[in-house]
């Protein structure tokens, strides 16, 4: 996962829009029951950001095949002041069946 270490400035009553894109990048092996959630972390509380993927992310994840991915924007209008925390969760399959996670 790679995300820069900052979005620069943005003022209340804005939109922070952000684009996620989680990629299978082996050129043979299936990422099974992959999810990715974001919330936006601000001084006071954490907002969900809805995206296209909410619906997989509910029903267990998408299988990605090799070099392939998903991707999704999520937005959300600033309306307080201070520092903002994008945090973003990708969830998948372990080879034993498990689910490990990245944040």
């Amino acid at each position: 996962m790679s995300l820069p270490d900052s979005f620069g400035v943005i003022h209340v009553g804005e939109t922070f829009t952000a684009y996620l894109g989680a990629l299978n990048v082996s050129k043979v092996l299936n990422v099974s029951r992959l999810t990715v959630t974001a919330q936006l972390q601000t001084p006071s509380q954490r907002w969900h950001l809805a995206s296209s993927l909410d619906e997989r992310n509910e029903t267990g994840g998408v299988d990605v095949p090799p070099e392939s991915g998903v991707d999704a924007v999520v937005s959300h209008v600033v309306e307080e002041a201070g520092q903002h925390i994008l945090r973003v969760e990708i969830g998948y399959a372990g080879g034993d069946g498990s689910i490990k996670t990245l944040r």
